[in-house]
């Protein structure tokens, strides 16, 4: 079976007059109905992500760590577009705790917490990005093609505070 038969379709979900939701997984040439049985460990994750965000109340804020895991680089940039958009409908603050550059590369300099180790004290310290020393020249480097991760993963931890 190629691949390209069986490409997944992004996920969509719509807010019915109810209050119920209806979230759809279409996959090209697919004949029958798609059985949860069937869905990868990614595709579950997915749904449960969606589904947990969705029955938050309006204003309510959303912590999930480690977003990233069992999902496939490209589902969860779509993952993250999508809880961007239920974030917005719904007045969500939605928090990631994450090591992983595609979700960090999304986010602003300014939205960045950065948790690190302080050598002196042996403590664990944390600042938003926007208020170092380095959010200058992380938009420079931005703006020259690079990424957040690129500078926090060789710049920012060899110095002992931000």
């Amino acid at each position: 079976m190629s691949t390209n038969q069986n490409q997944r379709q992004p996920i969509s979900s719509e807010i019915t007059t109810e209050k119920s939701y209806i979230v759809l997984l279409q996959e090209e040439n697919l004949k029958g109905q798609l059985s949860m049985k069937s869905l990868s460990a990614g595709d579950l994750r997915t749904l449960f992500i969606l589904a947990s965000a969705l029955s938050l109340k309006q204003g309510a804020t959303f912590l999930y760590e480690e977003t990233e895991n069992g999902l496939h680089p490209r589902r969860l940039l779509d993952l993250l577009g999508y809880l961007d958009t239920i974030a917005v409908k719904k007045d969500l603050q939605i928090l990631y705790s994450t090591h992983s550059p595609v979700v960090i590369n999304r986010l602003a300099a300014e939205k960045v917490l950065y948790i690190y180790r302080d050598k002196p004290t042996n403590g664990t310290k944390l600042q938003l990005l926007s208020e170092s020393d380095h959010v200058t020249n992380i938009k420079n480097l931005l703006e020259q093609g690079l990424t957040i991760t690129d500078y926090m993963f060789t710049r920012m931890q060899n110095s002992s505070s931000i």
